[in-house]
């Protein structure tokens, strides 16, 4: 399969610039002369140095882009359909390789969260890039701690975001108001030695933002610790 590696910067600029959550997306998607599928991805696996991702054995990532745990690589474009992937975990002692495919449609928008419990594992998702109406961001959350309960998402100490996220769910997105700072808690369900974890933040209008839960609860490694990220796309 042909390849190619780009950033979406035309794409991208179409999308948040162009579309409201109104337009019929769909139809401009699904044009035949739209072959490229767009590809994030996030590294979720705790002391993870450095990660390397290849599609039908092209390397994803650019030469002066790195891919750490919790570091996530921006929207590439690369050619629709079935291909061939190769993802490789890099530690101080060693490395974790994961091999599988990946079956991208045209004109659609993935992110690809890696994660690690005993061995390295994956979970793809289609991502909704059309932007918020004004006066608002969106947020979504990725539960990518293999040994956490699952979590609930609030805001500002009482609108319910998400509950019952269980391990490896990814969250649809969600409107959240960016005329002001936003508190977000993430909490386990039940009974846990987790911690509540807090996020404070003022979200960029029209923004669209992922928020990580990475890391593991009973751990005494240092970088290995249950902790959150907000990433803004």
């Amino acid at each position: 399969m042909r390849y190619t590696i780009f950033l979406l910067s035309i794409i991208s600029l179409f999308f948040f610039n162009s579309c409201s959550k109104y337009d019929d997306l769909d139809k401009l998607l699904d044009s035949p002369s739209t072959k490229m599928a767009a590809l994030a991805v996030f590294n979720t696996v705790p002391n993870s140095l450095d990660m390397e991702v290849f599609i039908d054995d092209r390397k994803v990532k650019a030469a002066n882009e790195s891919l750490h745990f919790g570091d996530y690589l921006p929207y590439k474009s690369i050619f629709s359909g079935k291909a061939k992937i190769k993802i490789v975990s890099s530690y101080k002692n060693g490395k974790d390789t994961y091999d599988g495919t990946v079956d991208l449609a045209a004109g659609r928008v993935y992110s690809l969260f890696v994660n690690k419990a005993e061995k390295l594992t994956v979970k793809l998702v289609e991502d909704d890039v059309i932007r918020p109406r004004r006066g608002f961001a969106k947020i979504r959350i990725a539960h990518m701690s293999p040994d956490a309960a699952s979590l609930s998402l609030n805001e500002n100490e009482g609108r319910r975001l998400f509950q019952n996220i269980k391990y490896k769910d990814v969250t649809s997105f969600v409107e959240i108001k960016s005329s002001s700072n936003v508190s977000l808690q993430v909490q386990p369900i039940g009974a846990s030695k987790m911690p509540q974890l807090d996020q404070n933040f003022q979200p960029v209008d029209q923004g669209i933002y992922t928020l990580l839960v990475t890391g593991y609860v009973d751990s005494d490694n240092q970088g290995e610790e249950i902790g959150m990220q907000l990433i803004k796309h």
